[in-house]
C-alpha cells in the first residue's frame, strides 16, 4: 500500500494479490488504514478486480468506513437500482487480486 497526507486528506492506493485463499470467511475487509477518516460520509473508493466471482452486470468498491482503519469490499450493480451486495469469502478464490484507489478526510 503507497500514501500520501496532505493536510486533512489521505490519498492511497492498494493492491492485494492472493497466492492461496486459505480460511477465510464471512464479508470481505481490508485492514489498515493509515490515519482514521474523520467524520461525516461513507467514502466509496475506485476498484479494479480479477478472479473475482461478480454477478453478471455487477462491477467492485470499497467503502472506507468513518471512524475506523478499515474497508468493505461490495458488488454494486450497474443497473437503474444500483443494489450492493456485501462481497464475502465465496466471491474469491486463490488467485483474486484487487486494485483499490481512495482518497478521505481525516
Amino acid at each position: 500500500a503507497v500514501y500520501t497526507k496532505v493536510g486533512n486528506r489521505v490519498d492511497f492506493n492498494v493492491q492485494i494479490t492472493l497466492n492461496d485463499k486459505g480460511t477465510i470467511v464471512g464479508f470481505l475487509k481490508i485492514t489498515g488504514l493509515p490515519f482514521t477518516p474523520g467524520t461525516g460520509e461513507y467514502k466509496m473508493c475506485a476498484t479494479t478486480c480479477e478472479q473475482i466471482a461478480l454477478g453478471d452486470h455487477y462491477e467492485a468498491s470499497c467503502i472506507v468506513y468513518t471512524t475506523a482503519t478499515y474497508m468493505y469490499c461490495f458488488m454494486v450493480a450497474q443497473n437503474a437500482a444500483g443494489s450492493f451486495q456485501q462481497m464475502n469469502a465465496s466471491t474469491i478464490n486463490d488467485t483474486s487480486a484487487f486494485y483499490i484507489t481512495g482518497s478521505y478526510t481525516v
